[in-house]
């Protein structure tokens, strides 16, 4: 909490000092301090030394700064002024000092621009400040983040600085001159480029002057061939040199190497420069730009080329490669790692398995090439259709140019690093397919298990799924057979019953009837008072046969085992209504329903029906049934003479067919409801059957 407090002081300590005018010295250092996304004002007073494009250098006691300016307000070299704006962080790790108000003081004669190298300027004693430097235009390429500037290379040799140069104005007339320049000196460029050479911000007003124009012929310069004796750095500053031989190898369209005829340097690089046509293989041409070296060939930097028609007597291009293998570019003859750089330059042929296969949207057309220990690359650009069976795992055999891939020497790197050998292609025939990769790779297996697994794992899971298809058709078959049987054994049953039942009561009732009628003849010989007391017993003994006749039907009928009771009822009525016509709309399941509730409906519509044909003459009977919550209900509806249902006939009268009903439906749970009246027919409704309990 106290350091929390202390550094609050601290940062209001600073705003209230800012608050002043403070050396430029201090504002630097508080420009250093400023973090991201934080904004501090500052208020210094100091000569204005130099003007450039939309900013301008500041110098007083202290020191100098450079300040970009937000303001309208000008300024002219030699202005005393007091800026006030704000320190603030740019995207990179550098902090700019922005004006947002300039107030002039006064005026005294600027100093005067000290010269300066470009390497006193790259040391870093000249930042912030106006200087008169010189050097040479050795490139010069578009700006790849502001589009309105050429960014153009000035270098002495061994140093270098950037300046911006307008893409309005002739780059060429510049390119390859020794300038002189009247600038500001900047470390940072400011853009979101952290580490780029110097900057230098050509003052307004003030033009570039050419001291050495481009040279009129750019080949009247020495011959490489001095170069002898000569340590890397030296090399650095001695300008351009020009080489001479013919062409073995061209690649990527920016680079090629030549054979020459100097004892001492036999081979040479080239990084050609610009979008020109490069020249072709076993082309004799003339080559000249900065030399560098990697420590064992030179290469020329920023160089430019033309053909050239000296006739010389070297090796070329045509001559028979030398068969090597790539372990030998690697090891010395004892096998022992170590580069060969006597094959730089050299045409060999090697054999191999292809590593990496060009890409086709890669310009540099490039594939790695290995003996299983060691790897090279080999350069395709050279050879426009790259053949299409060419894939990795491929056995090929190459021909070309064996080119040394190093680095170049700088000072701050005494042995340059050295990556391999790449071989460069010529024509073609250079690449020879020997054979083919092997179908069965460790990628292709791999997807062939992954495949063979899913299949697997299709398989369980289908036979999973059978397994239970089969468990569940099997419960279903189970419980169908079970019903099967259960309904045999049921119908044995009922047959047995009948059989007993006929054999036992039916003969049994047959005889107490001809005893009735043996007892009629008697009474009617005496004087007969007891004679509607034996035709009472008579009509009672026979409904009771005609009940038993019933019980034996249903007991051998099958209309209990139709699916639905609409089958069921027609079953059941064929026999006993005759040629009345029947309409019925039962489609309830039995399968649903026990036997016994079955059994009662099928009884108590067939008692209707024999009522409604037997006593009502009918000749149509409806039949509609419907299931529910509630219960099973139907209706029968008839179009017979109807009665009375006040005076409706009952046992008292010997009629046990409506009784019956009622005492059915009561024994179901349901409800009853006759509506008749004579001539109009009757309708019987039964509502709410269900179990018994």
């Amino acid at each position: 909490m106290k350091s929390d407090i202390i550094t609050d002081m601290i940062s209001c300590l600073s705003i209230c000092l800012l608050a002043t005018v403070i050396p430029i010295s201090d504002a630097l250092k508080l420009a250093n301090s400023v973090g991201m996304n934080q904004e501090r004002p500052f208020e210094i007073r100091g000569q204005v030394t130099g003007i450039a494009k939309g900013s301008f250098s500041i110098s007083d006691d202290s020191g100098h700064a450079f300040i970009h300016r937000m303001t309208t307000n000008k300024v002219a070299a030699g202005d005393i002024v007091t800026v006030r704006g704000s320190l603030c962080p740019d995207k990179g790790k550098y902090t700019s000092l922005r004006a947002t108000e300039i107030i002039k003081e006064g005026f005294r004669q600027a100093p005067v621009p000290t010269p300066a190298t470009l390497k006193e300027i790259t040391s870093g004693r000249f930042d912030y400040r106006v200087v008169r430097t010189q050097g040479i235009v050795s490139d010069a390429v578009a700006d790849g983040i502001d589009s309105r500037y050429f960014l153009i290379t000035l270098t002495d040799g061994a140093d270098s600085a950037v300046m911006a140069w307008p893409r309005n104005k002739d780059v060429n007339s510049i390119l390859d001159a020794r300038i002189e320049l009247l600038c500001i000196c900047r470390p940072t460029y400011f853009t979101s480029r952290l580490f780029v050479p110097y900057l230098l911000e050509p003052c307004r007003g003030e033009p570039l002057r050419i001291i050495e124009p481009p040279p009129a012929d750019w080949f009247s310069v020495d011959s490489i061939s001095s170069l002898l004796n000569i340590s890397p750095s030296e090399m650095l500053h001695l300008g351009r040199r020009r080489a001479t031989g013919t062409v073995i190898a061209i690649w990527d369209n920016a680079y090629a190497m030549i054979r020459t005829a100097d004892a001492h340097t036999k081979i040479v690089k080239g990084e050609l420069r610009g979008n020109s046509k490069p020249p072709r293989v076993g082309d004799r041409i003339e080559l000249v730009g900065y030399p560098e070296t990697d420590l064992f060939t030179i290469t020329l930097t920023n160089a430019r080329w033309r053909m050239n028609d000296t006739p010389q007597t070297v090796k070329n291009s045509a001559e028979t490669p030398d068969l090597v293998e790539i372990a030998a570019l690697f090891t010395d003859s004892r096998g022992k790692n170590a580069l060969r750089p006597y094959y730089n330059g050299e045409l060999i042929s090697v054999e191999g398995r292809v590593l990496k296969a060009p890409d086709p949207n890669d310009t540099s057309k490039t594939l790695l090439l290995s003996d299983g220990r060691h790897v090279i690359s080999v350069n395709l650009s050279p050879i426009e259709e790259i053949p299409h069976d060419l894939s990795v795992n491929c056995r090929i055999k190459v021909t070309g140019i064996a080119v040394l891939d190093a680095e170049l020497w700088r000072s701050g790197r005494v042995q340059p690093r050295v990556h391999g050998y790449m071989v460069v292609l010529r024509k073609p025939d250079d690449i020879t397919v020997i054979s083919r990769p092997p179908w069965w790779t460790p990628g292709r297996l791999m997807v062939i298990i992954g495949i063979l697994v899913l299949v697997l794992l299709f398989i369980l899971v289908w036979i999973r799924i059978l397994n239970r298809l089969v468990e569940r058709r099997g419960r279903e078959l189970l419980k169908e057979r079970t019903t099967r049987d259960e309904a045999e054994l049921k119908k044995a049953e009922r047959t047995r019953l009948a059989v007993e039942l006929h054999d036992a009561l039916s003969q049994n009732l047959t005889g107490i009837a001809l005893q009735l009628d043996a007892a009629e003849l008697t009474a009617e010989k005496n004087n007969g008072s007891d004679l509607p007391h034996l035709r009472k017993i008579r009509i009672m003994m026979q409904s009771c046969r005609d009940n038993l006749k019933n019980c034996l039907w249903d007991l051998r009928n099958l209309a209990i085992d139709q699916p639905f009771l609409s089958d069921s009822i027609r079953m059941t009525l064929s026999p006993v209504v005759g040629a009345t016509e029947l309409s019925i709309d039962f489609p309830v399941r039995t399968r649903n329903l026990s036997d016994n509730i079955i059994h009662a409906i099928l009884c108590m519509i067939r008692e209707l029906a024999v009522n409604a044909v037997r006593h009502g003459k009918a000749t149509h009977i409806d039949i509609h049934g419907w299931q529910t919550a509630a219960g099973i209900g139907f209706t029968v509806k008839d179009d017979g003479c109807g009665f009375d249902v006040g005076h409706r006939p009952n046992a008292d009268s010997s009629h046990f067919g409506i009784q019956g009903i009622i005492e059915r439906v009561a024994r179901l749970n349901g409800t009853i409801d006759i509506s008749s009246m004579p001539h109009r027919g009757t309708s019987v409704t039964i509502k709410g059957l269900h179990e018994e309990d």
